[in-house]
């Protein structure tokens, strides 16, 4: 019975989350800052909906190239088929 528990408390001890860098183990790194994740569109239907007559326009209202319009609302990436 007391290897069982003399068992338990040094699982319980090893497994206890330490902030603490006592020189061993590693260390994990934070997570990426919000402007190194992809934010993106959609765009395979640009081309058509442009020939149909259709015109992008900014935050101020003016008709603007819609992959300026979607860089200035931050997106990095986009999708084509």
């Amino acid at each position: 019975m007391k290897k069982g528990l003399f068992f338990f408390i040094v699982i319980a001890i090893a497994c206890n989350k330490s902030n603490s860098n006592n020189g061993g183990g590693t260390v994990t790194p934070p997570p990426p800052a919000p402007s190194t994740f992809a934010k993106g569109a959609d765009v395979s239907w640009l081309t058509q909906m442009e020939s149909s007559g259709r015109t992008f326009l900014n935050s101020s209202g003016t008709a603007q190239d819609c992959f300026q319009v979607l860089k200035n609302i931050g997106m990095n990436s986009i999708r084509l088929r």
